[in-house]
């Protein structure tokens, strides 16, 4: 799994409006390529839930928009924080 904290990063916008008990931080960045990208982060570990829920939500829309000839994004790269541990779980998804 590569690295995708360690790119450009062009702008970070933190968010805690819709739940001041799960803040995300989306991180907009490029790769050398040129290539964008957006990671979304939890700060917190009650964050978790969220950001592991996005791949299932991503199923659901895909499945509710297969006949309206709407693309949804797909997650480019998925990492689930364990239990145990300290990590937070991200999620990015290409622009």
């Amino acid at each position: 799994m590569k690295d995708i904290h360690s790119k450009r990063v062009d702008y970070i916008k933190y968010n805690s409006a819709e739940s001041p008990n799960m803040p995300l931080r989306q991180r907009f960045s490029r790769r050398k390529k040129g290539d964008k990208f957006v990671l979304k982060e939890g700060i917190t570990k009650e964050a978790n839930a969220h950001i592991e829920s996005l791949p299932e939500k991503r199923k659901l829309m895909e499945a509710f928009f297969s006949e309206r000839n709407v693309s949804v994004l797909e997650e480019m790269q998925f990492h689930r924080a364990y239990e145990s541990s300290d990590a937070l779980s991200y999620i990015a998804y290409p622009l």
